[in-house]
């Protein structure tokens, strides 16, 4: 009996957490989405066409998730954060 109850209250505790973790990283995400195209939203298309939520949206998950790819920007050798603000590359 003792072990069921512990594998309940595990299991339970388990998907609580995950769901936690889930609900926090989607959070902040969000947030540094929604911050730097406030950010940038200025230099954003039509301005630039080059600089979409797109490619802000994948710098920030692959950063986020430390893959460290990126879309680059035409006719430079740097990744695409290089073309950002110093506000929104920090």
């Amino acid at each position: 009996l003792r072990l069921r109850l512990f594998l309940i209250h595990f299991i339970r505790a388990l998907i609580k957490h995950t769901v936690d973790f889930l609900l926090l990283t989607r959070t902040w995400l969000f947030i540094f989405i929604f911050l730097i195209c406030a950010i940038e939203y200025r230099r954003m298309a039509p301005t630039d066409p080059d600089i979409t939520i797109f490619k802000i949206t994948f710098e920030i998950i692959s950063a986020f998730g430390g893959v460290g790819m990126s879309l680059g920007y035409p006719n430079k050798t740097t990744s695409f954060v290089s073309v950002l603000s110093p506000t929104s590359q920090i």
